[in-house]
């Protein structure tokens, strides 16, 4: 990533840009609004200066003019003549990239001080495996290429090639945080659950002589369990509905904290598969807080709970006589 000053009509603007191989807009298989990306003929040394603009910026900046296509832009003082408008590559960061010229125009709008030396190792490169190969398969190959260079140039020795699939590439540096996130969110599921299942079993006393009536009319233990877990179920249903509009609020926030160059935070939404294990958690939940109650209640002998009752209620009868009799 790399800003440069657009000039316009005399006025300049600080944009950000981003320098790529002619090969990056097939490997993230971006299609063009109008036009078309830049040809290796175009990304070579001494090359014609050419940019393609990204979709939102070319919408916002110039209308959404088709006719962008073959006029030039001012970046750092050199022409640039607009050859494609390219659909967002991906929108992991906040402050996507508004242009894309070829890596060796950085000869003549960059700063970069000998880049081209083979000592230099601070370019990262982007791939896409081949149907069927593997990334171990990838890696082999890349590390056999890597000696025949060390071979070829001695300033090659020592370092090696590394292959890491894109997903954990871009997250490795807030894997930590994010476990950690995780076993919170966990922790909170776990003791929510319990609370509700406590309170499940508190009101479980109070309904023993609704079940045991039940039992004794002939309902079955399994029945008696599953009309217990339809309580513990709708409480659940009714704390995921109220969770989506939190998430989406919550989601919001970790934005509005996060860095801009925290790769693909700015990509997370509450989409349906997101939605799905949602309520999956929900149903876990439900069963987890509600079985336990259910259990210890459906083990109620309708005889000897009735036998108990009865007691209770003999018991109760001279006292309430010899308050008639006082």
């Amino acid at each position: 990533m790399d800003s440069f000053d657009l000039v316009e009509n005399g006025s300049a603007e600080r944009i950000k840009g981003t320098y790529a191989t002619a090969s990056a807009f097939q490997v993230f298989d971006v299609p063009f609004v109008p036009g078309r990306p830049f040809t290796a003929d175009e990304d070579k040394p001494g090359g014609p200066l050419v940019a393609v603009l990204a979709e939102p910026f070319w919408r916002i900046h110039f209308s959404g003019d088709p006719n962008i296509v073959g006029k030039s832009i001012d970046l750092n003082g050199h022409t640039f003549q607009v050859i494609g408008v390219a659909k967002p590559i991906d929108s992991e960061y906040s402050d996507a990239p508004k242009v894309f010229v070829p890596l060796n125009a950085v000869d003549v709008v960059g700063d970069w001080d000998k880049w081209r030396g083979r000592d230099s190792h601070f370019l990262f490169c982007l791939g896409r495996l081949k149907n069927g190969v593997t990334l171990a398969q990838a890696q082999a190959d890349l590390r056999t290429i890597q000696r025949n260079l060390a071979a070829r140039y001695p300033e090659d020795k020592g370092y090696g090639v590394r292959l890491e699939g894109g997903q954990y590439a871009t997250m490795k540096d807030y894997s930590r945080t994010l476990w950690l996130l995780f076993g919170a969110a966990g922790a909170l599921l776990l003791i929510s659950t319990t609370n509700v299942s406590t309170l499940l079993m508190a009101r479980a006393s109070d309904r023993q002589h609704e079940m045991t009536i039940r039992s004794a009319m002939g309902a079955s233990r399994l029945r008696l369990i599953g009309y217990l877990l339809r309580d513990s179920a709708l409480l659940s249903f009714i704390g995921g509905l109220l969770g989506i509009p939190v998430a989406l609020m919550g989601i919001q926030f970790i934005k509005w904290l996060s860095p801009e160059d925290m790769p693909r935070v700015f990509d997370v939404s509450l989409n349906p598969e997101a939605l799905f294990m949602f309520f999956v958690v929900t149903l876990f939940a439900a069963v987890a807080s509600g079985l336990f109650p259910a259990l210890l209640l459906s083990m109620t002998h309708p005889e000897s709970a009735l036998r108990a009752g009865g007691s209770r209620g003999a018991s109760a009868g001279p006292q309430h006589g010899e308050c008639n009799q006082s």
